[in-house]
């Protein structure tokens, strides 16, 4: 089985009564910086670890989530991912737009 690590930056800000707005300002990180891990789903480590300090978390694991992918039903996933980007007139085309658009589609997935 394939390990599958999810930043849950967010959950655990908010968790603690933080915005991020509220989080970069006391952190001392550039907003941008905290969008950019969101958006990402990683950083530096140095300042994951800044970050992980600040929330008073053990380890810079604690960031994450892992889960076992199923690898048969990975393909499935992205093939739908895929028709899905299509039908809505998205360009996958290189590597950036088919992770953002996968990002995007957990983060609506979420809500």
């Amino acid at each position: 089985m394939k390990k599958n690590r999810n930043l849950i930056l967010a959950q655990i800000y908010k968790e603690q009564g933080y915005t991020r707005k509220r989080l970069a300002e006391e952190s001392n990180i550039p907003l941008r910086t905290i969008e950019d891990i969101e958006k990402r789903g990683s950083g530096s480590y140095d300042t994951l670890r800044a970050i992980a300090d600040f929330l008073k978390l053990e380890s810079v694991d604690d960031l994450f989530t892992v889960e076992e992918v199923d690898e048969n039903n990975l393909n499935e996933f992205y093939v739908e991912i895929y028709k899905l980007a299509k039908d809505k007139g998205v360009n996958l085309s290189d590597e950036e737009n088919q992770r953002e658009y996968i990002s995007f589609m957990k983060i609506a997935n979420e809500g």
